[in-house]
């Protein structure tokens, strides 16, 4: 009986002990192994987790910021090939623009009737700068050429607005002569005699890129060797602001040989004239026979540093017609020793 009684008595003292301790929202103390009592310990694990979280969110977050601000490395790639593939486009259109301009111009250019100079001129007009649209005498028009085929084939770039493109050509020609015969009943009377052909020749176009980008031809295209290939730097039509030379009675001479060489001589022949550092490249023989050097028809002279610049203009003959057909270029000569070289030509001054 007594026992059973104290036992009550306890845990009514434990049930009043849990309940203070609750009412009071005190900690909960608990006993060792011992029977002593003591207090929970606090623990910073939470507190060090919550500071890993928020500095992950907040590293995430920059890391983001920073890739919007500042392309990476692929997408810089990415840019820089859509920049080098419009550059190419754009490229490949000029050339390609450039190439059926010269192409439609030297049909125009090389095609021609007897007695036809109205029409010729007429036809190159959409081409060709004012300059050269009232050049006189571009062809005697004695005879009658026909273009069967062109090829641009080389488009050198010789400075800003400025091309020289190489073009293949081949057309059908007529030679017309006169001549004397006698009737039966001894009278004479005159006959015009044709003789056909064909000419391969290549032409040099200088043509000119404006800045709204169409294009014009503003030199006369000069008769070249199919491996010709000039170190034309670049040039501006107009007047040139050199020192005028007025005795050039040497240079004309000289000019006369080389030209008369240029266009029948074999390569050693031309070379003997060529300055010892001139680009041979520059001055392939047009030894062919199809043009013969006629005669210089106006040439001017120009200080140029140690050189001299002469502009001069010439005709030749084009054998299998019996055309002339009117040049026009820049070559640089240089004297040394009172012997003077040839150094450049070309279709503009450089």
């Amino acid at each position: 009986m007594f026992k059973k009684k104290e036992k009550k008595v306890k845990e009514k003292k434990v049930k009043e002990h849990k309940g203070s301790a609750r009412e009071n929202k005190q900690p909960v103390m608990e006993q060792n192994e011992t029977g002593q009592e003591y207090k929970l310990r606090k623990t910073t694990g939470l507190k060090v987790l919550r500071f890993l979280f928020w500095f992950l969110l907040l590293l995430i977050a920059a890391r983001g910021v920073i890739s919007v601000v500042k392309p990476d490395k692929t997408e810089e790639l990415v840019n820089q090939m859509k920049s080098v593939e419009t550059g190419l486009f754009t490229e490949i259109k000029v050339f390609n623009e450039v190439k059926g301009f010269t192409e439609n111009f030297v049909r125009q250019w090389a095609t021609y009737a007897k007695d036809g100079e109205t029409d010729f001129k007429r036809r190159i007009s959409p081409y060709v700068v004012k300059e050269v649209r009232e050049l006189p005498e571009i062809y005697d028009f004695k005879s009658m050429s026909t273009v069967q085929y062109v090829n641009a084939y080389r488009i050198e770039n010789v400075a800003d607005g400025h091309v020289n493109v190489y073009v293949e050509v081949k057309a059908d020609t007529v030679q017309y002569s006169e001549e004397e015969i006698m009737d039966d009943k001894g009278k004479s009377e005159k006959m015009v005699k044709e003789v056909q052909g064909t000419g391969e020749y290549v032409l040099k176009v200088p043509v000119r890129i404006t800045d709204s980008g169409s294009y014009a031809v503003d030199g006369l295209p000069l008769i070249v060797s199919d491996s010709a290939f000039y170190n034309a730097n670049g040039v501006k039509s107009g007047v040139i602001e050199l020192e005028e030379i007025q005795d050039i009675k040497n240079i004309e001479e000289a000019l006369t040989n080389f030209l008369t060489a240029y266009y029948t001589e074999k390569q050693s022949v031309i070379d003997y004239y060529l300055e010892p550092e001139a680009d041979k490249s520059g001055f392939c023989s047009l030894s062919s026979g199809d043009f013969v050097f006629q005669k210089i028809e106006d040439i001017k002279a120009y200080k140029k540093e140690n050189d001299t610049l002469c502009v001069l203009t010439y005709k030749v003959q084009d054998e299998k017609t019996q055309s002339t057909i009117l040049q026009k270029c820049y070559i640089t000569v240089s004297t040394k020793d009172g012997r003077v070289y040839i150094k450049k030509m070309d279709t503009k001054n450089q």
